[in-house]
C-alpha cells in the first residue's frame, strides 16, 4: 500500500490489563461452573429462566431494558451497567463478590447462582473484548475504493483492444471466478 494513503489508527477503550484482570475473575468463575457441570451434568450448564444461556446480538440485553442497558443476574439481583459503572474496574468488583460465594460439591442445592454468575462474568468480558478498540480503517477503504477505479479504467481500456472471442474467453474466466468465490 502506498505511504502516502496511510493506514489504519487505533483507540483504545479499555487498556489490556484492565481485560486481564477480568479474564482472571472469569477464569476464576469457570473453574466454579466447570466443577458444577462435572458433579451434576450437562443439563446443569445452561438454566431454564436464565437469561446468560445463550449468545446472541445483544448478549444477555434483557428486551425491555436494551435501552437502559441493565442486565439481570437473576431475579433477585439487577446490575445497571451505565455510565461510570460500565467500565471493567466496577464489573471485576462484582466478580470478586461472585467468586467469593464457596460451591459446595454435588450436595449443593444452590450451584443455580453459580451458573448464573459464570455467565454473567463470561457475558461482560465478550463485551468489553469487543469494545476494547476502535479501528478507524477510513483511509484503508478510501485507497481500496482508489484502487478499484483504477482497475476499472484499465479493463476498460483493456477491452477497447480486444475482440469479440477474446471478450467471451474473459468472460467465461471471469464467470468462473466469480463461482468460486460463492
Amino acid at each position: 500500500m502506498n505511504d502516502a494513503v496511510g493506514g489504519s489508527s487505533i483507540s483504545y477503550c479499555y487498556q489490556p490489563r484492565e481485560l486481564l484482570d477480568l479474564l482472571l475473575e472469569v477464569r476464576r468463575s469457570f473453574d466454579t461452573y466447570k466443577k458444577i457441570l462435572y458433579d451434576n451434568g450437562v443439563f446443569a450448564a445452561f438454566l431454564s429462566g436464565s437469561n446468560f444461556d445463550s449468545v446472541g446480538a445483544g448478549l444477555w440485553l434483557d428486551e425491555s431494558e436494551r435501552d437502559k442497558k441493565c442486565f439481570k443476574l437473576n431475579k433477585a439481583t439487577t446490575i445497571k451497567a451505565t455510565g461510570k459503572n460500565r467500565c471493567p474496574q466496577f464489573v471485576i468488583e462484582q466478580m470478586e463478590g461472585f467468586n467469593t460465594e464457596r460451591y459446595c460439591g454435588p450436595l449443593d442445592e444452590g450451584y443455580a447462582v453459580h451458573v448464573d454468575h459464570f455467565w454473567f462474568d463470561f457475558k461482560f468480558l465478550m463485551e468489553f473484548i469487543n469494545e476494547m478498540c476502535i479501528v478507524d480503517d477510513s483511509k484503508i477503504k478510501n485507497y481500496m475504493n482508489h484502487v478499484e477505479s483504477e482497475l476499472k479504467k484499465q479493463c476498460i481500456t483493456i477491452a477497447a483492444f480486444m475482440n469479440d472471442e477474446q471478450i467471451d474467453f474473459l468472460r467465461e474466466d471471469l464467470n468462473l471466478i466469480l463461482k468460486k468465490l460463492q
